[in-house]
């Protein structure tokens, strides 16, 4: 459906986008209410399931899209041209713990694929200079590089992340499968970008139909969907076991890789898990935050 048409600085992007579409800027913070996020922008739905989860929407009007930035401090994001905002908030008290956003580059309905993998890459590099690194699940190999490409075309029923700091060949990014993801990690901050693509509109030298996701959680949010819904309050209960079973399953998947001739980054570091609620231990597995300072009255 979507996307770039040639590589430019993202900021001079978005002053395009809003001179082109005249919509307003959008700022969503992780963690503020859907309630507040309406009151600022009175395009948003706010629709109060009255069950403890919340959902915020707003859709751009046809060829109208709107620029958008992830505001979180110095890792902030800015997209300029969103189609899409969804955020949840599963409780009050944490705020919209997760956003799903759709998006392009353009507001053209296609581009070429070459000018898709550059404007993506573009992004990429943005995003590591303002502090995003790449996020590795504790189930999957600890992989670099073209080491990831290949092991995601080798390993298909065994998806994941894909390094953002190697930028692929033209002939590499059309065998990528829809829906694959680069993962990022930034102060408590997890987020997930893929695209899905027209498979009618593959010809290399023609031009495609790209429709690109960002899905960003919180710390919270990410960890607590590992577990049951009646585990979720207490996650941090089962996190131990958790975490040693997909170790388990991650020194499996490195012994493949190893055999298949890949290289694996032992230097890697797990993020720590997200700061523990007032009252509650943070687990025993993996580097914890601390919340003691915070907890004092």
């Amino acid at each position: 459906m979507l996307l770039c048409l040639a590589i430019i600085a993202l900021p001079a992007l978005v002053t395009h986008a809003m001179r082109h579409t005249g919509q307003r800027h959008i700022n969503v913070t992780p963690g503020e209410s859907c309630q507040q996020l309406a009151r600022r922008y009175p395009g948003i739905t706010d629709n109060d399931q009255q069950h403890g989860i919340n959902f915020c929407e707003i859709n751009a009007e046809p060829r109208k899209k709107f620029p958008l930035t992830l505001q979180h401090g110095k890792h902030s994001i800015t997209l300029p041209l969103v189609n899409q905002l969804t955020g949840t908030e599963v409780s009050k008290r944490n705020g919209i713990e997760t956003l799903n956003i759709s998006f392009s580059f353009s507001s053209t309905p296609t581009t070429m694929h070459d000018d898709a993998r550059r404007a993506l890459f573009a992004m990429f590099k943005q995003m590591h200079a303002n502090g995003w690194r790449m996020f590795i699940s504790l189930s999957k190999p600890r992989l670099r590089g073209r080491d990831t490409l290949i092991n995601q075309l080798t390993e298909k029923n065994k998806p994941s992340s894909l390094d953002a700091e190697y930028e692929p060949t033209l002939a590499e990014w059309m065998n990528i499968d829809d829906l694959t993801e680069w993962s990022f990690y930034a102060d408590q901050l997890y987020v997930d970008i893929s695209f899905h693509r027209n498979q009618e509109k593959m010809d290399p030298a023609q031009p495609g139909e790209y429709l690109f996701t960002m899905t960003v959680k919180t710390g919270e949010a990410d960890h607590r969907e590992y577990f049951d819904s009646e585990q979720h309050e207490q996650w941090r209960k089962h996190w131990a076991k958790l975490a040693l079973e997909m170790r388990k399953e991650r020194e499996q998947a490195e012994a493949e890789a190893r055999r298949i001739g890949l290289h694996i980054d032992t230097h890697y570091q797990d993020p720590p898990l997200p700061p523990a609620p007032c009252g509650q231990r943070s687990g025993h597995a993996g580097k914890t935050s601390a919340t003691a300072s915070r907890c004092q009255p």
